[in-house]
């Protein structure tokens, strides 16, 4: 790609992503100048200011338009050694959901083409999954190292749409990641900072196997349709439930007998299609035929174990609905759970031993305090 043909795919990107007099941020990482950073809301001074980086380092903006004030940090100009960035309370407003598709590998590197392609596949089938959900066409974008799907929205810049994006984008990881590529689930907020589509991806050296390059958009609708937020919502209650009561496994009044999956899995012959890390404190194995039924053949069944020792597993089609470990081991002649009881407080239980001590009072504006002795006095909260 040319300069010249750069700054056309670079004012593509932001006549697509950002509105007239929108303020984003661009920021420039591990320059020979630390962070380079500045806010603008003229394409054409951003467009001029970056040329001295294009090709050189990895250039990201914000996906979410800054609040206008930002510009008095930094006005239409780029700042070396950044001391202050854009933080979540500095953003206008939350416009896209960013899904982004990254193939694995080590970390700092450039992808393969190979490892390229498996984002590429991967991102083709949750397009097309969430289009037939009924969600509105998306916008495609090459990150350079793998591949982005952005989906219009109109959101608060509030903690409940975080709560609601985050979600969505953990069952996204659940269903779809796999041992090639994952979906990051870290992008829900709304200060995310994105490849400006358009520079070059230039993690790690240039080589022929792993090599530097462009990113650009690769697909935007004609007309771009809003996702709404009960979508979102939706979809994100397709992950399994299983999630928080198996984490909270080890905190219960009953510990169950440690079990090696893998070799439970080996055992009983199960169609193990692969295995992958999951919420960064679990291990995903996914099933290619469902062991309560054999017509399920697209790998909808699962196991999943945490950390902590708890074990989930179930199968996503609807007639599997109440399917999982326990009837997965009634099925396969397992020994029963063998569990101890474990005497454990409850955490009011805590709470009120460890404050039983304390004297409390009103003020005359009837404000409540509490004096806590500590060593030899009394400290008035």
């Amino acid at each position: 790609m040319t300069n010249h043909h750069s700054k056309e795919t670079i004012a593509q990107t932001l006549e697509t992503l950002k509105k007239s007099e929108e303020v984003v941020e661009i920021r420039i990482l591990k320059t020979d100048k630390g962070t380079v950073s500045g806010y603008f809301d003229d394409e054409e001074k951003l467009i001029t200011n970056i040329q001295r980086y294009v090709g050189k380092y990895d250039i990201y903006f914000t996906l979410n338009p800054t609040k206008d004030e930002m510009l008095a940090r930094c006005n239409n100009r780029l700042q070396t050694f950044a001391k202050h960035t854009s933080s979540d309370h500095d953003i206008k407003e939350i416009r896209y959901v960013l899904i982004d598709i990254d193939p694995i590998r080590a970390s700092g590197i450039s992808s393969t083409d190979e490892e390229k392609q498996a984002a590429l596949t991967l991102i083709k089938k949750i397009r097309k999954d969430l289009e037939q959900k009924g969600f509105p066409e998306p916008i495609v974008a090459d990150s350079g190292n793998g591949y982005h799907m952005l989906l219009p929205v109109e959101l608060d810049n509030s903690k409940d749409n975080v709560v609601v994006i985050k979600e969505f984008l953990g069952t996204l990881d659940f269903l779809y990641s796999n041992d090639k590529a994952q979906v990051d689930v870290t992008t829900y907020n709304p200060s995310r900072i994105v490849k400006l589509y358009g520079t070059k991806a230039c993690k790690g050296d240039d080589t022929e196997d792993r090599p530097h390059r462009w990113s650009k958009l690769v697909k935007v609708p004609v007309e771009q349709v809003l996702t709404v937020r009960e979508q979102l919502e939706a979809f994100a209650k397709k992950k399994p439930m299983f999630a928080e009561s198996a984490k909270s496994k080890a905190k219960s009044k009953t510990k169950e007998k440690a079990i090696d999956v893998p070799a439970f899995i080996e055992k009983h012959v199960l169609d193990l299609a692969y295995q992958s890390s999951f919420a960064g404190n679990a291990t995903k194995y996914i099933l290619r035929t469902c062991p309560w039924n054999s017509d399920h053949t697209n790998s909808a069944a699962y196991i999943v174990q945490f950390t902590d020792g708890g074990i989930a597993a179930g199968c996503h089609h609807n007639g599997c609905s109440g399917e999982n470990w326990q009837s997965l081991r009634a099925l396969l002649e397992e020994e029963p759970l063998i569990s101890v009881a474990v005497e454990e407080d409850k955490q009011a239980d805590i709470i009120i031993k460890l404050t039983e001590n304390f004297q409390y009072f009103v003020n005359e504006l009837e404000q409540p305090y509490a004096a806590v002795q500590k060593d030899n006095h009394w400290e008035v909260l």
